[in-house]
């Protein structure tokens, strides 16, 4: 769970620019309600808490989705094509081979 945390809380910081927040902002309306895929059913209630403004549930659903990659026993596939595909390209490059 700390280890989980951690990653959670870095990717805030590494998400601290226009062009990232953007190009997730398009991955979220891509994704999100589609194929039966919510992030607060999916990934976290924490993702889409209820009570955040709609930026603030794009910025939290990118951590728990940016904890979740980074959890070793994370497992291609069990995030949609579009999410994996922006952090594969954008943070985890090195990871991948």
């Amino acid at each position: 769970a700390d280890y989980m945390m951690a990653c959670h809380e870095i990717a805030h910081y590494a998400y601290d620019s226009k062009k990232m927040k953007h190009a997730w902002n398009e991955v979220v309306q891509a994704v999100e309600g589609k194929d039966g895929f919510t992030f607060k059913g999916n990934v976290s209630r924490y993702a889409w808490y209820d009570k955040y403004s709609y930026s603030k549930k794009i910025d939290e659903a990118h951590s728990e989705c940016f904890a979740m990659i980074a959890n070793p026993e994370y497992k291609h596939g069990m995030l949609p094509k579009a999410v994996e595909d922006y952090f594969y390209n954008n943070y985890f490059k090195a990871a991948e081979g």
